[in-house]
């Protein structure tokens, strides 16, 4: 869980993220279902869940991005000058994470998610049946700590119902959770 936990907050702070793996049906889908916890928000940027060896010089891009590659590629990418790059091994379970991104998330809204998929994980593994919707249910629960209240931001301006973002801000209590919100405010996923 702490590793999908990392990969997820990562995601929220728009990284450029270039995930790795022999088989191409699991980088489609571990990075689709990367995207799907950000419900109910969505990415925003470049999503390439499969890029061909030709157009590896889309990774030296400088914006946000989502990136599979087949692992036979991996050797021409290290050529290549990447920065602040993300990267996730999905065949070895090894993700490069960026310290930043893991203490920015709200310690309380974290520590509940850490908590809800080490039970799924735990659940799973004694019955043999993995729970996606318990999984969903815990992403959109940390949402809902987090953005949930959101009405308080609301206020009346000369372009009719505006949110305001210091007002919003206002109303928390918890320093992480300012720091969190303050920090994903900034990105696409929320501006849009």
């Amino acid at each position: 869980p702490s590793k999908t936990v990392s990969l997820f907050a990562s995601v929220l702070m728009e990284r450029r993220i270039v995930a790795v793996s022999e088989s191409l049906a699991r980088l489609s889908s571990c990075l689709l279902a990367a995207t799907s916890l950000l419900y109910p928000c969505t990415w925003q940027h470049v999503f390439i869940p499969i890029l061909p060896r030709p157009l590896l010089t889309y990774c030296c891009a400088p914006t946000p991005f989502i990136i599979g590659i087949h692992t036979s590629s991996l050797s021409d990418l290290s050529d290549l000058p990447l920065e602040e790059v993300v990267f996730v091994d999905l065949d070895h379970g090894v993700i490069s994470v960026n310290p930043a991104d893991m203490a920015v998330m709200p310690h309380s809204p974290l520590s509940t998610l850490l908590s809800a998929l080490k039970g799924v994980l735990s659940r799973a593994k004694k019955t043999g049946k993995f729970d996606n919707s318990t999984v969903s249910a815990a992403f959109l629960t940390f949402f809902a700590s987090v953005i949930g209240p959101y009405r308080r931001g609301m206020m009346e301006g000369e372009e009719g119902v505006i949110f305001d973002e210091d007002l919003f801000v206002a109303g928390l209590s918890s320093r992480s959770m300012i720091r969190f919100v303050r920090a994903f405010f900034q990105t696409q996923m929320f501006e849009r």
